[in-house]
């Protein structure tokens, strides 16, 4: 379980998946590599299963929209 707080961002679009995330608490938005919104989630859902299921760069920026828990579902070591 991790926490973000309001406008960090968890990952960005292209990146090589680390981990897949779980929404436990909170807001987060997708937005494209222009800052445009593609859409919100919220408890409950899951976002980055796909990049991570593929093996392929992150097709998203994930965005906390408000503060945030979710729960890691790592893939390697983050990068640093």
């Amino acid at each position: 379980t991790q926490q973000y707080r309001r406008g960090d961002v968890i990952y960005r679009q292209g990146e090589a998946p680390f981990a897949a995330f779980l929404i436990m608490e909170g807001w987060v938005e997708l937005v494209d590599v222009f800052g445009g919104p593609l859409c919100q989630l919220s408890a409950g859902q899951k976002f980055g299963e796909d990049s991570v299921l593929y093996a392929e760069p992150y097709d998203a920026t994930a965005i906390a929209k408000t503060d945030i828990l979710v729960d890691v579902l790592p893939t390697k070591a983050p990068p640093s």
